[in-house]
């Protein structure tokens, strides 16, 4: 009695190592969603379209952009760009450096908020922006379209109303090590 069921407990143990020797394979070949993927440093091209302020319809802008690592898929931002000293012909003043928040929307999308501090020409503080921006990125590069919401000083960016938005296009290249 001991032999039959000796032989069926050891045929059951095998299919079971048998079964679990392929998940285990398969799960080595096939690419597992990498949730932190996103996190890294990005140049950005930025094509801003300005016409609703009186601006030229496509300013170019460059910008650096960090997705820094939080949570299992979000995390925080911060972001550089040319106007932060003027560099943008047209412009009135400059903005400071940009501080927010990102999460994963999407198996390859992201969508982030970030605000920096606007100054005039002369350096006084003259209110903040708010960039929204869903970038869809692939094997380290990728587009997407962005909002800029200018406010006044002393308007409060998360909820208050702004005095315009613009909107733009972006493209994003992942920073790396050659």
């Amino acid at each position: 009695m001991r032999t039959p069921l000796i032989v069926i407990a050891g045929i059951g143990l095998l299919c079971i190592g048998i079964v679990w020797a392929e998940d285990a394979r398969a799960a080595e070949s096939s690419p597992a969603p990498a949730f932190h993927s996103m996190s890294g440093s990005y140049f950005v091209a930025i094509d801003l379209d300005g016409s609703p302020v009186g601006l030229p319809a496509s300013i170019p802008i460059q910008s650096l952009l960090g997705l820094h690592r939080g949570s299992f898929q979000r995390g925080t931002v911060t972001a550089a760009d040319i106007t932060d000293f003027g560099g943008v012909a047209g412009f009135a003043g400059f903005d400071g450096s940009g501080h927010g928040a990102w999460r994963r929307t999407g198996y390859r999308e992201v969508t982030l908020r970030y605000i920096a501090l606007t100054f005039d020409a002369a350096g006084a503080p003259s209110g903040t922006q708010t960039i929204r921006a869903v970038i869809d990125i692939q094997q380290g590069a990728g587009n997407g379209v962005a909002t800029v919401e200018q406010f006044a000083l002393g308007e409060d960016p998360l909820t208050g109303s702004p005095l315009f938005t613009l909107s733009a296009t972006v493209a994003v290249r992942r920073i790396g090590v050659n």
